[in-house]
């Protein structure tokens, strides 16, 4: 079975900015000049916020990339054992 593809965050703060800037626009009313305010503090907000949860996958070290290091750094190992054995098998006989 496959798993369900998840929604990045930034995916969903995205959704989220566009559907309360809609319904910001069909139910409350504004002038325009209040629209494209309320528009640059939400993007203001969605670029502080991606930057935050940005430092703080970096700093907290994501589990992924530790994994993927790990997976890396063992086919290296790999690649290098079968590297060091190949001289041997090359060797012609006599």
């Amino acid at each position: 079975m496959q798993r369900a593809k998840e929604m990045s965050m930034e995916k969903c703060l995205l959704l989220a900015m566009a559907i309360s800037i809609c319904l910001a626009r069909m139910y409350v009313a504004m002038s325009l000049l209040g629209y494209v305010v309320l528009q640059c503090i939400v993007v203001c907000l969605f670029i502080l916020s991606v930057s935050i949860y940005g430092a703080l996958r970096i700093r907290n070290g994501d589990k992924e990339n530790k994994i993927y290091a790990e997976r890396v750094a063992r086919y290296d190992a790999l690649d290098s054992l079968n590297k060091m054995e190949e001289p041997c098998q090359g060797t012609p006989k006599e």
